[in-house]
């Protein structure tokens, strides 16, 4: 990671810093994985001293990923007769915790010598998020241009048709095809993944508007009703599952986590979204 991510907790302060060891040549979803952080601990003398520290988790399971979603929905709330503003709030820090509680296996480098539960008390909240935000569950996708990679027009010679003859429909393959590069991290290692969907039907796209205005509303207190948006990542990795083309996937050993099906699945339907509304 090119950055390091830093938090303070009472008289220690921990960094999650690059694994120096060599890159992972792809994103194992069922191995183990070690996570190195610097913390910083002030001495009783003033000074302060650094220890490296890792953190070794499990594979996350997509019924532990499909619960994290579940756990940081996204709830707004308002007056009753919508006058007032509109507050948002989610439970991602407590999605957090049981992501890392749930994951992690074990932390090397700390003294734990009478320590009876070292997850609530070493670990911070802050490094919890951390741990799940920038390394367990990062996922950065982005389209990948087909015209890198398509020949110059010169490499195949033009010969001109004759007057009479009709030139023929030829469907393009390449245009119901879109490729897609997720950069993912694995031991604190970022990984480049590619991944190529086809071109949603019209019944997906249908699918695809009901879920995002899927919502439950529910009464609140002192006259405000909540309404809950539900995790979609179930429904996302369903899409994923079933317009990616398989052999298109790469940088994985085994299978793709869901967590990156579901990042994948929302920036292709939404780009679809915009193809057919001509944006």
């Amino acid at each position: 990671m090119s950055n390091e991510l830093t938090e303070t907790n009472q008289d220690q302060q921990t960094s999650l810093i690059p694994d120096s060891r060599p890159l992972a040549p792809a994103y194992d979803a069922d191995a183990d994985q070690t996570i190195e952080s610097y913390r910083i601990v002030n001495a009783p003398d003033g000074t302060k001293k650094r220890y490296k520290v890792r953190h070794i988790f499990g594979p996350i399971s997509d019924e532990v990923q499909l619960e994290f979603y579940k756990r940081a929905r996204l709830v707004m709330e308002r007056d009753v007769n919508g006058e007032s503003d509109i507050s948002l709030d989610n439970d991602s820090i407590a999605a957090a915790i049981y992501l890392h509680d749930t994951t992690a296996k074990t932390i090397q480098g700390v003294d734990l010598n009478g320590v009876r539960d070292w997850k609530a008390t070493v670990v911070s909240v802050q490094s919890k998020q951390d741990f799940v935000n920038e390394c367990l569950l990062y996922c950065e996708v982005f389209p990948v241009s087909e015209d890198a990679e398509s020949q110059p027009e010169s490499a195949t010679e033009i010969v001109d048709a004759s007057e009479d003859e009709l030139c023929p429909v030829e469907p393009d393959s390449l245009s119901n095809q879109f490729r897609y590069a997720a950069i993912v991290r694995f031991n604190g290692k970022e990984i480049r993944t590619t991944h190529t969907l086809r071109a949603a039907t019209g019944v997906e796209m249908m699918r695809y508007a009901k879920v995002n205005q899927r919502s439950a509303m529910r009464p609140g207190t002192k006259g405000k009703i909540k309404t809950v948006i539900p995790s979609k990542a179930a429904d996302f990795a369903a899409f994923y599952d079933a317009m990616v083309e398989e052999s298109s996937v790469t940088g994985f050993a085994g299978r793709v986590p869901l967590f990156v099906k579901k990042a994948i699945a929302e920036l292709h339907l939404a780009e679809e979204e915009k193809r057919l509304r001509g944006n």
